[in-house]
């Protein structure tokens, strides 16, 4: 994956939301989250994202981050 700064990220994580590309989005949120960590919307999105690809476990711990 190219290496994107971290403010570019999150418009294209949501890009691939928009698009049901989850895969791509969950890889795009999870950088963009290392440096922005307390973004609600980035958290909500990536729980999402990892139910859809059936991930629970990474669904359980955005979810939990999402309501720290």
């Amino acid at each position: 994956m190219l290496a994107l700064p971290g403010y570019s990220q999150k418009p294209l994580a949501d890009e691939k939301f928009r698009l049901f590309r989850y895969g791509e989005a969950i890889s795009l949120y999870t950088g963009y989250l290392q440096k922005k960590p307390g973004d609600a919307g980035a958290l909500r999105n990536l729980a999402i994202s990892c139910s859809k690809i059936n991930d629970i476990s990474g669904a359980v711990v955005a979810y939990r981050s999402l309501v720290k």
